[in-house]
Parts: C-alpha cells; structure tokens; sequence
C-alpha cells in the first residue's frame, strides 16, 4: 500500500522538538523534511512524484509564490500561529486546501485525507463503451492518479467488460453482507472491533482504535462512526471494498446494515441534496457523460451544506451534487456531531452506492456533476423491493430455472424408465440374476446428473459460494434421500407380502403337513425368504439346492422326514402362486415410490426456493 507522501517545510524542523513530533507521525509515511525555502523549491522542481505540501507560516508565502504551478505539488497545507493572516494571503492560491493552527498529528491527519481526496478516483463507472476505451481510462489513471491506494481502476485488474464485472462484485458483496446481516439479530461489538483493530498497523494504531472505540460503550454505529472518521481507519478499511478483500469488512458493514434498519431516525427521509467535492483527473474527467452510471465502492464522506464541499480539504476540481431520493434511499448516516469533524456536517454513505449522472457543466474551472441515486440497480438497502426483485430475479434465471429442469429431468427419467414390477416379472426358470433396484436408481441418478454436469459447472460459474450449497441440496437429496428411502422399500417389500404367502402355503398343504413337521414361523418365514430368492437365480428342476437351502436352515431337521419331496414341492408351489400376489404389491409400491419420488422432488424444489427467498426477505 502505497503512504501518503508529505514535504514538510519549517525552519525550525530539525529541533528537539519538531525530530520527536517527525519520530512519532512521520515515520509511518514517506517524507522530506527542509529548513530552508530554497531546498524545499529546489526538491519539488526536480522530483517525478507527487506531494503534499506542509509549510509555516514563516516563509510560507514565499514558498507557496515560488512552488504552487509546479506538477509535484497536489495540495498545500498551512501550518501557522495566526490562522486570519494566513488564511487572507493563502486563499488566492488553489492547491492550498487547508490552514491548521492545531497539533502536529492533526496536520498528518488533514494530510494524508487531502492525499486520498486529490489522487483517489472514488467512482467506478459502469460504461459498456468498450475495452479499449477502458483500458486508455486505466492507463491514463496509472499516469495520473499518482498510484492511489483507493482507486479500484488502479488497483484491480478490471475484467475486459466493467459492466460485467460491476455485476460480479454486487453479487459477492450483496449476497454475503445482506446474508449476515439477515440472519443475526445484531452483530456483537467485539466481532466489529476486531474488523478494525485488523487496519492498525502499529502498537499505538490499535491502542487508537479501540480508545476511540470504547468511547461509547452502548451505542455500536456510533463507535464505527467515530473511529472511522478519525482517520484511523478510513483509508484501510475502504481500500478492502476497492480490493474486493470483503471478509475483513463483513461484520463492519452487517452491522451498520442492522443497526440503520433499526434506527431510522439516522438516515435522511426527505428527499434531499447533499455535497461531495473531489479532484478528478482531466482526462477521466472529459470522457464523463450524462446517463452514464457509476458506484462508489466504498464508505463515502458527503456534505449536507455546499460550503463544506467547496472548502479543504474536501474541494477539488468536480462538485459533486447528489440528490438523494425519498424512497429506498441508499443507506447512510447522519454523522453530525458523531464525527471527529463536527463541523463538515457529515452524512456517510455505506459502500456501493449506485448512481446515474444527469448533468455536467462546467462553472468557471470546475466541473459540477449531478447525480441521483440509480433506482433501476439494486442498492444495500435491504428492505428495498428494488433489491428483492432484481436478486429475484437473477436468481430465477440464474438458480431456480436450471435447478427446476435438472430436477424434473431427473424425474422424468426415474419414473418412466424404471419400472420396479419389470425386475420381478422374471420367469423363475430363468438363469439370470434379478438385477439390484436401489443400485441401479443410483446409477440412473448419477448418469442424469453427469449429463447436466456441464451446465450445472457453467450454472456454478455465475453464482457466489452460498449459492452453490442449494446445488449440492439437491444433488444429495437425491442420491441420499430418495435412494434410501427407495432401498428400503425393496428391502422391506418381502416383510410386507409375507403374510399373504404364508396364507396361500397354508392353504395348499394341509394343515396336518405344517403340524407334523412343527415348523415354527420364524423358521417358515426365513425358508420362504430363502428359498424364494434362490428360485430368482436358478431353475427349480434342480430340487438340490433347495434341499440344500432347507437343509442348512433347519439344520437337517426335515432332511429325514417322508415328507420332504412334498414339502419342497407344496413349498415352491406356494411361493409361485404367492408370488401373484407378491407382484401385485410390488407394482402398488412401484406407483407409490413414483409418486413419492415426485413429492421428494417437488419438496426439495420448494426448499431450495425457500432457501433462496430467504435471502430477500
């Protein structure tokens, strides 16, 4: 990250005093330090790069007389004893933004906000003129903008379509910060401070952070405000938006989300205008035209009075004139009197702010752009209908269609070609084996789903992570849900005929035979298990193996018994008219998997439907 870059000029720079002040405020920013007026000309004249200027008032104005045109010099500030000279003499001179007659950290601080106000591009626009057009704007913002940290144009390979990539970044932002945001009552304090101690970069920065912090113990959105305004934080914690860096600002943002919904007594319900004054550079600035549309991608400072806009540290080359709409208005903060500056009467937008320009002209050497907010795109603005019908609608296109015809395609195929009767309507003379139900509905599942792999692959492609969780529902719903329940139907399917075969086996042989072989229930049930499964698989001339099957389940009992031809006879006999009615309950469970597949489908289709809308709602 590149620092704020400051030449500091006093004659008296080099005292005790002034080497300790540089020691403890300096030493974090690249500086250079000059006691003469010559030097300090001399290194401003010659340097490629770009500075703030901090000059005494002792030999100030011959300086500033000397250095102001110089290309190096972005902002000047004036740090004197008597602030109404130096304010008389200095406001004849543009790049001097601000006279400072407080401390010497209040000067780093103005600083360092003067830099992020004169080489920060804060507006990403979302104009589909081209590449090429883009790319000249990137080249040239490299060129001009001195490398801001806080410019996204710079630091982000921007995709070769910037509209497209707009999308992309309000979906990973929106979803996941609503999504936080909706599911907690309210974020706890110590998640949001830990956000913001993660931007301090030195010992005595977190120790800052979280004495202004705990300033106000009982009131979260203000503490944020607070500490963020400070300039503390600001610059790291919008550099995350810039960067798309969203973990280490998501409880930031939720939280400001949740507490605004439930305190809008601190936002603006009238509509209204409000100020930004910043520095463009003239060539990004030319190719602006009406209609085009934008976003700031990070927290904004704007004004209520135009004044402050047209004032340092805040003015630059454009006047921005936002007007605010009544109706599902961004959200933002009426800082006021919580900010450190309760004089720029504050109002802060939360970050991605959409906006459309409908005028630019040109007022003497500035630029006054007016913008509203864009009610055709979604905002953060959470109860917004706007924001529930455009993710409504992406996520119909996008999610729920695709996911509707996977599903049905799924159950088409399951239900119209696999017929469960098909696998037990097997002569049992034959010599092939019944095939597995439940392995084979896997194996139909599988297939269905890795031919609709690629479109679902392509499907993923344009979703954020927690939506690609309702995919995977319905993937495993499918393969664990229905395939169990299934698998166990068949399993159970002999339990559930049994009695009926056990009734046509009693009434085929004799009482008397069942008596004088005095086979208990358990055993004839298992017999019959046993010795139907075998006739699946083999033919009954070989009366064999079923002796063999009957000898192992009754240990021999039987083996010795006049009865036994009859018996294995009388028992193959039942067992293939109980098989009639066997078949009959195996096409009723057929009917009633089909149609219980389809309820599973049609559930899980509501549930991934559900899950989505809950994240509108």
């Amino acid at each position: 990250m590149e620092s704020t870059k400051i030449v500091w000029h006093d004659p008296s720079i080099f005292n005790i005093e002034n080497s300790c002040y540089i020691k403890d405020h300096l030493s974090q920013l690249e500086y250079q330090a000059f006691a003469t007026v010559s030097e300090t000309a001399q290194f401003l004249s010659t340097t490629k790069d770009k500075w703030i200027l901090v000059t005494s008032g002792t030999n100030g104005q011959e300086l500033v007389v000397q250095i102001h045109d110089l290309p190096a010099v972005i902002g000047i500030i004036i740090f004197c004893g008597n602030y109404e000279y130096n304010k008389q003499w200095s406001s004849a001179f543009k790049k001097v933004k601000r006279v400072e007659t407080q401390s010497f950290k209040r000067v780093v601080e103005q600083a360092r906000k003067i830099w992020d106000q004169l080489v920060a591009y804060n507006v990403l626009f979302m104009t589909q003129k081209g590449t090429k057009e883009y790319d000249q704007i990137i080249e040239a913002l490299e060129i001009d903008s001195c490398g801001s940290p806080t410019a996204p144009l710079r630091l982000e390979k921007i995709r070769k379509k910037a509209y497209y990539h707009m999308e992309k970044e309000l979906e990973m932002s929106f979803l996941q910060i609503c999504k936080l945001a909706l599911k907690n009552e309210a974020i706890p304090r110590a998640a949001v401070l830990s956000e913001l101690r993660s931007f301090g970069i030195a010992d005595e920065d977190k120790e800052e952070i979280e004495g202004k912090f705990g300033l106000y113990p009982n009131d979260l959105l203000r503490s944020f405000v607070y500490t963020y305004t400070s300039d503390v934080v600001y610059k790291r914690l919008n550099e995350c938006y810039a960067k798309n860096v969203y973990g280490r600002v998501m409880n930031i943002t939720a939280a400001c989300l949740l507490e605004l919904k439930n305190r809008p007594e601190l936002m603006l319900h009238n509509p209204t205008v409000l100020w930004r004054g910043v520095e463009i550079p003239e060539n990004i600035l030319k190719k602006l035209t009406v209609g085009e549309k934008g976003f700031w991608p990070a927290f904004t400072s704007t004004a209520m009075r135009k004044e402050v806009a047209l004032s340092p540290p805040f003015k630059g080359n454009v006047l921005f004139e936002i007007h605010l709409q009544e109706n599902e208005a961004h959200p933002h903060i009426i800082a006021g009197a919580w900010s450190e500056y309760e004089d720029e009467q504050e109002v802060l937008f939360l970050p991605y702010f959409p906006l459309v320009i409908t005028n630019i002209r040109k007022i003497g050497k500035m630029t006054h752009i007016i913008i509203e907010q864009d009610q055709t795109h979604p905002s953060l603005a959470i109860n917004s209908q706007t924001l529930i019908n455009y993710w409504r609608a992406r996520l119909e296109a996008e999610v729920i269609t695709p996911i509707d015809k996977i599903c049905d395609t799924i159950r088409n195929k399951v239900t119209n070609s696999i017929d469960l009767v098909a696998y037990f309507r097997q002569d049992f003379d034959s010599d092939n084996s019944a095939p597995s139900f439940s392995k084979d509905f896997e194996k139909v599942i599988r297939a269905t789903y890795k031919k609709y792999e690629p479109e679902i692959k392509k499907l993923n492609n344009s979703l954020s992570g927690s939506l690609l969780d309702y995919v995977k529902i319905m993937k495993d719903d499918l393969l664990n849900s229905a395939v169990f329940h299934i698998k166990a139907r068949i399993e159970n399917i002999f339990d559930l005929e049994f009695e009926r075969i056990k009734h046509n086996f009693i009434k085929i042989m004799s009482y008397e035979t069942i008596t004088t072989f005095n086979i208990p229930d358990a055993l004839l049930r298992n017999l019959i298990s046993k010795v139907f499964n075998l006739a699946t698989v083999s033919h009954f001339s070989s009366c064999s193996q079923v002796k063999s099957t009957i000898h192992e389940e009754t240990k021999g009992e039987l083996e010795s018994s006049i009865y036994i031809d009859t018996f294995i006879s009388e028992l193959i006999r039942a067992i293939r008219h109980g098989t009639y009615g066997y078949r009959e309950g195996i096409e009723e469970t057929n009917n009633e998997i089909k149609i219980e597949l389809n309820r599973q489908l049609e559930e899980l289709k509501l549930k991934i439907h559900q899950s989505l809308e809950n994240v509108l709602l």
